[in-house]
């Protein structure tokens, strides 16, 4: 019989003209045994299996590569994760590693020290003190710089302690002094120095002045800056007044005072002098203005922005309750005689010697005396009124000494 197959494990034949019996051969499949040295994926495989193997690098070692024996292709040998074809023996794969050499980098005046590898990239970075600026990196190791006039660089790590060194210089300062604005304090040679104005009400900002003279950068700015030179520097903001002007105006009072010159809105007063004989009614102005009581003696009022007149209005005053009475003539009162006093006493040894005495014509108190001028009319007040008692008193004491003269005489 003839199979269409022998060695499939399906297959056909042609049916004969007879009973037919049919055997499946089989064998025995050898297995193979993968070891792994300092890595995993070891275990039985067929021939001809893949087989996947890996390591774990250990701390300050790192991986070469894998070895076998016998001798097998990894698909990547420096990989630390790799395959290969299983043969149809047992195998060991062994992953290599190699210590790593490391070296010490000291840095003086910076940081970035530390241990590195022969071949590594190493950064560094100084640190400047105040006071002083960075000039260069130097080493007596065998180093090179990327830039060793760079506060920060790089350079690769020799099979070498290494130490580097940042050199420094000290910065010379000088002082700037601001009057009139701020900005002060101590700045290098060739630093750019900030200055501003402090402007105050009632200035403007003019321009900057310096003493050493530095060039600003806008001298008319109240914010500028300077390059400051290898001295010390005194900058001055200079400032003008801002005039504004001030309009007056004229004030004219037309019978009163307070007259003048006046700024808008300036508060103007005013008072009338009334004239004898007149009563004060109330202020005008021209043009109106807005008088704080048009109707008082004294007032006030604001100033607008034009000259002004003001008038005080008056009218004659009208008394009905005391009309005007004629004018009269009064006789002047007759003179009042005094009587002639006693002669004193004569001594005794001397008789005294009688005189005769002529008597003094009386004025007849009938006989008016010459005519005044006339008197105004006195107002009917209570000094009138007492006026005219005296005046009645002094006839009667002059009719009294009259006739007591009269008697004497007889």
């Amino acid at each position: 019989m003839i199979f269409a197959n022998a060695t499939s494990i399906v297959t056909t034949f042609e049916m004969p003209a007879s009973n037919v019996t049919v055997e499946a051969l089989f064998e025995q499949i050898p297995i193979f045994t993968v070891t792994v040295l300092d890595g995993t994926g070891g275990g039985d495989f067929e021939a001809g299996e893949t087989v996947k193997i890996s390591t774990e690098v250990p701390a300050g070692y790192r991986f070469i590569g894998w070895e076998s024996t016998p001798a097998v292709i990894f698909a990547d040998a420096t990989s630390d994760s790799t395959t290969f074809e299983m043969p149809a023996s047992d195998i060991t794969v062994a992953a290599i590693f190699e210590l790593i050499s490391t070296y010490e980098v000291t840095v003086i005046g910076g940081t970035g020290g530390g241990e590195f590898e022969a071949g590594s990239i190493v950064k560094i970075s100084a640190e400047v003190p105040i006071g002083y600026r960075f000039v260069s990196w130097e080493s007596e190791d065998a180093v090179i710089f990327t830039n060793e006039k760079s506060v920060v660089t790089t350079f690769e790590m020799p099979a070498s302690d290494v130490t580097v060194e940042a050199i420094f210089e000290p910065i010379s300062t000088y002082e700037v002094t601001v009057i009139g604005g701020t900005g002060d304090g101590e700045f290098a040679a060739g630093e750019a120095v900030k200055v501003s104005a402090d402007v105050l009400t009632g200035y403007r900002f003019v321009s900057w002045e310096s003493s050493p003279a530095v060039i600003f950068t806008c001298a008319t700015s109240t914010s500028t800056t300077f390059e400051m030179p290898a001295a010390d520097v005194t900058v001055t903001a200079i400032f003008e007044p801002v005039y504004t002007p001030i309009s007056t105006y004229e004030v004219k009072v037309v019978g009163g005072t307070g007259g003048g010159v006046f700024e808008v809105d300036a508060t103007v007063q005013i008072n009338a002098i009334v004239p004898p004989g007149s009563r004060f009614v109330r202020w005008e102005s021209d043009p109106v203005v807005g008088l704080e009581n048009a109707a008082s003696i004294n007032t006030t009022f604001q100033m607008p922005a034009t000259n002004v007149t003001v008038t005080a209005i008056f009218e004659p005053i009208t008394d009905m309750t005391n009309p005007p009475r004629p004018t009269t003539t009064r006789p002047a009162p007759p003179s009042i005689l005094q009587p002639t006093p006693p002669a004193p006493p004569m001594s005794p040894q001397t008789p005294p010697v009688p005189k005769p005495v002529t008597p003094t014509t009386p004025t007849s108190p009938m006989t008016p005396s010459t005519p005044t001028e006339a008197r105004p009319k006195l107002p009917q007040t209570g000094v009138a009124s007492v006026s005219l008692f005296l005046s009645g008193l002094a006839l009667l004491v002059s009719g009294l000494g009259i006739a007591f003269k009269k008697k004497k005489d007889k």
